[in-house]
């Protein structure tokens, strides 16, 4: 790595990627991130059982990386098991195996995040890999009404954003701190994959801390190199975690309505969008969306909404667990850092 910069003058930073099976864009991930002009990085890549010779290629390839295998893991474990492992006071969770970064990306974040106590998370601007010129993703507001949460700027140049800073709701990719991540909890692990960054953001925030974009901190994403795009698998965890997220997390005055959208009006979309001549109908009246019903003409959608719905009545008992102790852990965090906001010493580390 890059030793242009004092080490001295920069926090330890914890870099945790998940992978299976992703040797090649793996390969790629890491190669960006030996090119970062910051000098006092760790980064720890916790293997969820690939069987591409992506472990052979680590530690052939990335003697610097800290490798560890932990079959079966889902993306929400990873990280957890990758922060337990670090050393760093910053860690930077669910940077994804197909995403690479600039090399002045973690400079950028640090800086931004360090000199704002308001800040309880930041993240780049994620570009698109095949079209570097159009927005990935800027994280998204959390609409408590539906439970949508809308990733900001998707398909819109990149000079959507690129001064200040962006507040939002949750970013795909968290840079925060050690203290921070263990006071909320850190992940929660029964996400596996999907929604378990929107959780992690959306935690944070109800510390009283901001949640921000820094545009000048740019990466570039793949998208659905793991599950696969657009398959039934990414399809169900989505509307599975999307439920248990209302469930666990929005204002109760919120959930009824929120989850009666997701289980009912969402199910009335998906089958009526099955049907093919209706499908190809509505393509041609509302051509604007034509690309979100065309997502939805597959009728394997319909099983997987209602495996989601099923899941979630199976685990309700344990999701308003989770609530419950997830409302009793921020309360205590908020304690913790007010009592420390009077002193010198900065709360977040």
């Amino acid at each position: 790595m890059s030793e242009s910069l004092d080490s001295e003058a920069w926090p330890l930073v914890t870099i945790v990627i998940s992978n299976l099976n992703g040797r090649e864009v793996l390969r790629e991930c890491l190669v960006s991130i030996g090119k970062l002009d910051y000098p006092n990085c760790e980064v720890i890549v916790v293997d969820a059982g690939s069987k591409d010779n992506s472990v052979e290629m680590m530690r052939k390839d990335f003697h610097w990386v800290k490798l560890i295998e932990a079959k079966g893991t889902g993306l929400a474990e990873s990280n957890n098991i990758g922060v337990s492992n670090s050393r760093g006071s910053i860690v930077v969770v669910d940077l994804n195996n197909d995403d690479c970064v600039d090399r002045d990306w973690l400079r950028n974040l640090v800086s931004a995040f360090v000199a704002e106590r308001s800040l309880g998370a930041v993240c780049g601007k994620r570009l698109q890999t095949a079209n570097p010129e159009l927005i990935d993703s800027v994280g998204g507001k959390i609409n408590p009404l539906t439970g949508d949460a809308p990733g900001i700027g998707n398909g819109q140049a990149s000079s959507f954003l690129v001064h200040g800073r962006l507040l939002v709701d949750y970013v795909p990719v968290v840079l925060t701190t050690r203290k921070l991540y263990d006071l909320v909890g850190g992940c929660d692990e029964d996400y596996f994959i999907y929604f378990e960054d929107t959780d992690l953001s959306y935690q944070i925030h109800r510390l009283g801390l901001d949640v921000a974009v820094v545009p000048q901190a740019v990466f570039y994403h793949k998208g659905s190199s793991t599950v696969g795009k657009s398959s039934s698998k990414q399809y169900y965890m989505q509307r599975r975690n999307g439920m248990r997220f209302i469930l666990k997390n929005l204002p109760m005055e919120y959930v009824l309505f929120a989850i009666s959208y997701r289980v009912v009006f969402v199910s009335i979309i998906d089958v009526v969008a099955s049907i093919g001549f209706v499908n190809n109908l509505l393509q041609r009246l509302v051509p604007s969306h034509r690309g979100f019903f065309l997502n939805r003409g597959n009728r394997g959608l319909v099983l997987a909404q209602a495996e989601a719905i099923v899941w979630n009545l199976r685990n309700l008992r344990a999701t308003l667990m989770a609530r419950a102790k997830v409302q009793g852990r921020i309360q205590n965090a908020r304690s913790v850092l007010s009592e420390e906001s009077h002193t010198d010493v900065d709360p977040r580390f």
